[in-house]
């Protein structure tokens, strides 16, 4: 099922195995996946199982990515996961132009660091436009 045709099953199964506990093995093969959204998933999987191994990978993943979306879920479980270890990997996410990897990125240090100038920079561009209209582009891709 994991290899289903149908991304929405192969993004069911991997939520189940990262819930109940499944192979890492299975999701972290599928951190490769040719398609974002169930490498976005394998992500959001290792971040329920929680483990020093979840981090790792995910860690890897974030230095290896340029998709917007796998980037923004890397950013957002390594702060679920309360890894204080990665702020610097996800201080590099706040160079990158697109306002969904920004924002992530800005929310996950806030939370990381306890710090309130990085909310600070993500709400100093909500009255810009510009940012905005590339969110609304940037997540269209």
């Amino acid at each position: 099922l994991i290899d289903d045709e149908n991304l929405n099953v192969s993004v069911l199964v991997l939520y189940a195995l990262g819930k109940l506990g499944g192979s890492i093995d299975l999701i972290e093969d599928k951190l490769n996946d040719a398609e974002p959204r169930v490498q976005a998933e394998a992500i959001n999987a290792l971040g329920l199982r929680g483990s020093t191994g979840s981090i790792k990978l995910i860690e890897k993943k974030l230095q290896s990515s340029d998709n917007p979306r796998v980037l923004g879920q890397c950013a957002a479980t390594l702060a679920k996961l309360g890894s204080k270890s990665s702020i610097p990997l996800i201080e590099r996410l706040l160079e990158n132009s697109i306002p969904f990897v920004y924002k992530n990125a800005a929310d996950a240090l806030a939370i990381l660091s306890k710090d309130i100038k990085y909310s600070r920079l993500y709400s100093g561009q909500l009255n810009d436009e510009e940012f905005f209209n590339k969110e609304r582009s940037s997540m269209t891709n």
